[in-house]
């Protein structure tokens, strides 16, 4: 079937096109502009995917596998946005970059300072990956890769843990959704999506994937004439937006899953004989209109006609929908926005090449208060005042000039005469648009039009989650984090401010305590902990969920006490919780000053008596003196 369809390919490219359809119909004027900043070709690669930035620093991974030279993710120093300079490649020693599988889609923690990269199985046809069949089954199992990005790791980051999650198939998880908790940052939640699967939707809790834990925790059977292609969670988290491919729109209720209940049940609110509906492939993205619940912007995803594999794309490919959906059992569509190219005049003249080795379609969105920007493949970046949503309009748009060559093209979306292709979701960082192009690599840029000042005054936005500004520009939520109604730009969670205390309740399990376990030295302890509250020279400090902190004090650069001062403790010695009346075990020795030893052989389980209350429990290595635990106890604070 490849050998055929590289034929057809080959001939439709080798075929003149019509003289009156050489070019697009260009946009009409629009209102504003975007300012390129800054650009990196990505070594001309080509296959360029997604792209998350942090703390002055970008990662761009690859859409296609490790058979090709330079296939790993990408950072790239985005310090200086005029000279973007790539320092370093992820590659196979992390597990980026392997063959049969394309590192597509990433999200950033800024909180908690982790890159997630997903990295699933790919195929030939679509990817140029290795591939044992047509159908793209990859020989490693998809996964998600978590890298610890805090300090100098922004720039070669560090892996903590890899989740491989039950959905598993060629691009499958497909797209995922991270919601973090306004009311409690420490707890992050993965909506993952597989499109032909059963459940079709699977929620996973990273809150302590530092840890090494990630537990699936909900799933969801949808009832839809579609896939669910991907979703979006609103800001309090009870609201799912979905986009069902042929399916339409449809809306369901997360709450049990915000709420924290056990075995929680996603309930589905629109049926499906009552989605809105349209011809082509159908919804590829749903996101809320930031503050104004009950609008949704959808857009649809529609590449080249290729025979066989895409029959059913093609011209006039893909554009923006918004949605009404203040009744959430029968949302209706209330108007389009799309491009003279979208036109169906223009398929009457398209080019039989153009129309199915390009897309000039509509794809990842992210939103500010009255304005969406977005990539539209071909069509380069686009930005639509929303203030209006039955009445969009144009803001601004940029087309860059391709590249001369790339390594490699891509066989759906570059191969014939259009060379643009951008693709990812726009990343919104201290005023500035970072956005790739599949082809010509990364690019940093500078709006200037109707509601600048909303991008320029954001911190951080990312499209594919409720991280940064979304909890500033939504509804106040009663006990977030951010303070309200007045909160100073970019407050809230996940700014890439001050960390998220440590998920309680804690474990002490032999010599660890929650993440933390003697023995290590102080860069694992913080690779496993991420940024401490408090940082001595042989000491660091983390706060604990619902209060109270956990000690590390170090010697001869090793952890050599791990205490918790927290109630929040699951493993202790039942007589020796923090906070509670103290009751020592038979084991237990006293060592003058309230200290109190249980030795092991190679851990000692320690505690602290004021009064006749325990102030701290933890472990230390080995068998510590009563002098070096008093002198520990010191450095640690506790």
């Amino acid at each position: 079937m490849r050998s055929l369809l590289a034929l057809v390919l080959l001939a439709l490219v080798a075929l003149p096109a019509p003289a009156s359809a050489q070019d697009v119909p260009p946009s009409p004027p629009m209102p504003g502009k975007f300012e390129q900043v800054g650009h990196n070709p990505l070594m001309n690669r080509g296959m360029n995917a997604a792209l998350a930035v942090f703390n002055g620093y970008a990662y761009v991974g690859s859409r296609t596998d490790g058979s090709h030279a330079n296939a790993g993710v990408m950072v790239v120093d985005v310090r200086d946005p005029s000279k973007p300079t790539i320092v370093k490649e992820i590659g196979p020693e992390s597990g980026e970059g392997l063959p049969t599988q394309t590192s597509r889609e990433m999200r950033i923690l800024p909180d908690q300072k982790l890159l997630i990269i997903a990295n699933h199985q790919c195929n030939e046809a679509i990817h140029r990956c290795v591939s044992p069949n047509n159908a793209g089954i990859g020989v490693l199992p998809s996964n998600f890769k978590i890298f610890d990005i805090a300090g100098d790791n922004a720039a070669n980051p560090k892996l903590v843990a890899t989740y491989e999650p039950s959905i598993q198939g060629p691009q499958v998880p497909h797209e995922w959704f991270v919601w973090s908790d306004p009311k409690k940052p420490s707890r992050v939640l993965m909506y993952q999506t597989d499109p032909g699967g059963d459940p079709q939707v699977v929620v996973a809790d990273l809150s302590r994937v530092r840890e090494g834990e990630v537990k699936e925790i909900a799933s969801w059977a949808a009832q839809a004439n579609g896939g669910i292609h991907s979703l979006s969670v609103t800001h309090d988290g009870r609201k799912m937006t979905v986009a069902a491919l042929t399916g339409g729109y449809i809306v369901a209720d997360s709450t049990e899953v915000a709420m924290g209940k056990a075995d929680p049940k996603i309930t589905q609110i629109t049926a499906a004989d009552d989605a809105p509906v349209w011809p082509g492939p159908g919804a590829h993205s749903a996101v809320p209109l930031p503050g104004r619940p009950g609008n949704v912007m959808v857009t649809d995803e529609v590449y080249g006609m290729l025979p066989v594999l895409l029959a059913d794309h093609g011209c006039p490919w893909g554009w923006v929908r918004f949605i009404d959906d203040r009744v959430e059992a029968k949302p209706e569509v209330v108007s389009e926005y799309k491009l003279p190219v979208n036109e169906q005049s223009y398929c009457d003249v398209v080019p039989p090449e153009r129309n199915m080795l390009a897309s000039w379609a509509s794809h990842n969105p992210t939103l500010t208060e009255n304005l969406a920007i977005l990539s539209w493949h071909s069509a380069g970046l686009q930005a639509i005042d929303t203030t209006d949503p039955r009445k969009p309009t144009g803001a601004a748009e940029f087309r860059p000039e391709p590249l001369s060559a790339v390594q490699t093209e891509d066989p759906a979306l570059s191969m014939g005469r259009d060379k643009v292709v951008m693709w990812s979701f726009p990343v919104i960082v201290d005023g500035l648009i970072y956005v790739v192009d599949l082809r010509n690599g990364l690019y940093i840029m500078r709006y200037n039009g109707p509601h600048g000042t909303e991008v320029s005054r954001t911190k951080f936005l990312d499209g594919n989650s409720n991280s940064g500004d979304v909890g500033r520009m939504e509804a106040p939520i009663p006990g977030a984090v951010e303070d309200r109604p007045n909160a100073p730009v970019g407050a809230g969670p996940a700014v890439g401010g001050p960390p998220p205390c440590l998920a309680a309740p804690l474990r002490l399990r032999g010599g660890t305590v929650g993440p933390f376990t003697v023995g290590s030295s102080r860069a694992q302890i913080q690779l496993r902990g991420g940024a401490p509250e408090r940082s001595a020279k042989n000491a660091l400090t983390y706060c604990v969920e619902g209060g109270g902190k956990v000690g590390v004090a170090f010697r001869s650069k090793r952890a050599a006490l791990v205490g918790v001062t927290s109630s929040g403790i699951s493993g202790a010695p039942r007589g020796l919780i923090p906070g509670r009346r103290a009751k020592l075990p038979r084991r237990a020795r006293k060592l003058g000053g309230g200290l109190v030893i249980i030795r092991g052989k190679k851990t000692s389980v320690v505690a602290k008596v004021r009064g006749r209350k325990v102030a701290f429990v933890g472990v230390a290595l080995g068998k510590p003196s009563a002098k070096l635990l008093k002198k520990l106890v010191r450095a640690a604070t506790l």
